[in-house]
């Protein structure tokens, strides 16, 4: 099964997140795993929506879109990428 991300990664090049911005969105996902995006935005004030989404589709940050909408973000739980070992689990994919 192919991934969702193919390519994705690819195409927004040019697409950053500051260093210190990153580093506060990955040590607030990794202290409250399953924060919802709403949440993480709040904790996280100088993260913008775009700073989130960039994070989860360079694959800092996870969040399973087969079941969630990033625009449902009152709901829409986020993780830390999952370890390589668990990426070749059959619920991963």
């Amino acid at each position: 099964m192919r991934s969702i991300w193919t390519g994705t990664q690819d195409a927004i090049p040019l697409c950053r997140v500051q260093r210190d911005v990153l580093d506060s969105l990955l040590r607030t996902v990794d202290t409250t795993p399953g924060l919802t995006l709403a949440a993480l935005r709040e904790a996280v004030p100088d993260a913008t929506a775009d700073d989130v989404h960039i994070a989860i589709v360079k694959q800092h940050l996870y969040v399973d879109l087969r079941t969630y909408r990033v625009r449902q973000h009152e709901r829409t739980p986020v993780l830390s990428m999952p370890s390589p070992r668990s990426r070749t689990r059959t619920d991963w994919m």
